[in-house]
């Protein structure tokens, strides 16, 4: 008789091991560590920065800024000044270059994002009188802005090949300049690119 009551107060004191508490006191820590690095690990992989600046290509494509197109502008002694009008949303640059007769019709003006690609800006600016262009964006602009000023090339329209096409191609037209820099709209409004020789 006491043999049985032996085993069955054993058996009473045995629990399973889910039902006891330093098996849970070992493995919450264990859990909660499993699931915040699961957590940090997809906001890591869908929140990536996207840094596009200047002529680079991310995701393994070739990386090669086109210097050929900073001594073209040199060469042609080109010289920008950008002013933006942040509350009317108005973009104007005075370009000025050696040889007047050089200066386009329309350019491209590239505002890329430091850090996000999706809020890059092209837009084509237009001359309103010779040396003289504007623009009009819908966004509103504030913080820090990479700037590129370039041609609006016939040959980039021919074809339907664009700037990143060509590049990668290495089919870049002799015609082509460009002036880049940077400008932090909380601080300055005007930005001046390039200069004469």
């Amino acid at each position: 008789m006491s043999e049985n009551t032996s085993v069955a107060s054993h058996q009473e004191l045995s629990n399973p091991w889910y039902q006891e508490f330093w098996a849970w006191f070992i493995l919450t820590p264990l859990i909660v560590i499993v699931f915040v690095g699961a957590t940090l690990l997809t906001v890591a992989v869908k929140e990536s920065d996207d840094i596009v600046l200047d002529n680079y290509y991310k995701e393994g494509r070739m990386i090669n800024q086109r210097i050929d197109q900073d001594a073209k502008a040199a060469a042609l002694g080109l010289r920008a000044e950008l002013k933006f009008d942040l509350e009317v949303g108005a973009i104007l640059l005075t370009l000025t270059a050696k040889d007047k007769s050089e200066l386009p019709k329309t350019l491209i003006l590239n505002l890329d994002h430091p850090f996000e690609e999706s809020y890059d800006i092209t837009a084509t600016m237009h001359q309103i009188v010779p040396g003289s262009y504007r623009t009009d964006i819908e966004t509103r602009l504030t913080k820090r802005w990479y700037v590129r000023v370039s041609p609006d090339l016939p040959i980039l329209h021919e074809g339907g090949m664009d700037l990143k096409e060509m590049n990668q191609k290495d089919k870049v037209p002799k015609e082509l300049w460009r002036l880049i820099g940077d400008v932090n709209l909380d601080n300055d409004l005007q930005l001046i690119l390039g200069s004469h020789e």
